[in-house]
C-alpha cells in the first residue's frame, strides 16, 4: 500500500499538546468562576499569538503569552517584564510553574 510511506502532517487544524495541556490549566481555573467572568478570566490572564499586551491594557498583570504554536513556546508576564522560559518539550510546564509561583508570591494566591 502506497500510503504507508507517505509523511503526515499532524499541524493541520491539530492543537499541539502544549496547547491541550495550556486549555486544561486554565479549564480548571474557568470552572470555578461564573460564567460571566470566564472570557474577562482569558483576557487578563492568556495572551494568544499575534495578540498585543498594550491592546489588552494589560501592564502590571501576570499572564502566560502565547509566543509561538509550532514549536509550541510560552512566555510569563509580569510587572511589565516578559520572562522568557527555557525552550523545549517542558515550556509550557515550567510557564505554568512560574506563573503559580508569581501568583502566590506576588498576588497573595489570587488571580
Amino acid at each position: 500500500n502506497n500510503n504507508n510511506n507517505k509523511e503526515i502532517d499532524f499541524n493541520k487544524g491539530q492543537p499541539t499538546d502544549s496547547q491541550i495541556i495550556m486549555r486544561l490549566f486554565f479549564s480548571r481555573f474557568l470552572s470555578q468562576l461564573p460564567e460571566r467572568d470566564r472570557s474577562e478570566f482569558l483576557d487578563k490572564f492568556f495572551v494568544r499569538k499575534g495578540e498585543s499586551v498594550k491592546d489588552k491594557t494589560r501592564r502590571g498583570l501576570l499572564s502566560i503569552r502565547e509566543v509561538s504554536l509550532f514549536p509550541p513556546h510560552y512566555r510569563v508576564l509580569c510587572d511589565d517584564q516578559e520572562i522568557e522560559i527555557k525552550s523545549g518539550p517542558d515550556n509550557v510546564f515550567i510557564a505554568i510553574c512560574v506563573f503559580l509561583f508569581l501568583a502566590k508570591t506576588r498576588l497573595n494566591n489570587t488571580l
